[in-house]
């Protein structure tokens, strides 16, 4: 079961998804949790409760060198454009991280912002 610490944000992935007039951008958090990272899309629905959805995790290195090599573009995230990827370093977690998101060829804006829980 995955257990995510929504106190602990590493940073942010921000994507697009589809063409045309039917391309929509997604703020996608990247928490800690019992997992290398977890990417989840929290928002608010049509009903004004409080949602959040899974986008995708990683174990470790090896899990996302699987996701990578099953799909058919050889990505960490599919078919999505990835706009943008954010992580502050103060969490020590975000080092390996970076690691592999440059391994898989993104480019990564990383900042250092001290958070106190």
């Amino acid at each position: 079961m995955l257990r995510v610490d929504y106190k602990t944000k590493y940073g942010k992935l921000i994507i697009e998804q589809g063409q045309g007039e039917n391309k929509k951008r997604f703020n996608i958090g990247i928490y800690g949790a019992n997992c290398m990272a977890a990417f989840i899309s929290r928002y608010t629905d049509t009903d004004g409760n409080k949602m959040a959805q899974v986008y995708t995790f990683f174990l470790d290195a090896a899990h996302a060198k699987r996701i990578a090599k099953g799909t058919s573009n050889g990505t960490l995230f599919g078919y999505d454009k990835v706009v943008r990827i954010e992580l502050n370093l103060f969490y020590k977690e975000a080092k390996p991280l970076l690691m592999l998101l440059i391994k898989h060829g993104y480019k990564v804006k990383c900042y250092y912002k001290e958070v106190k829980h």
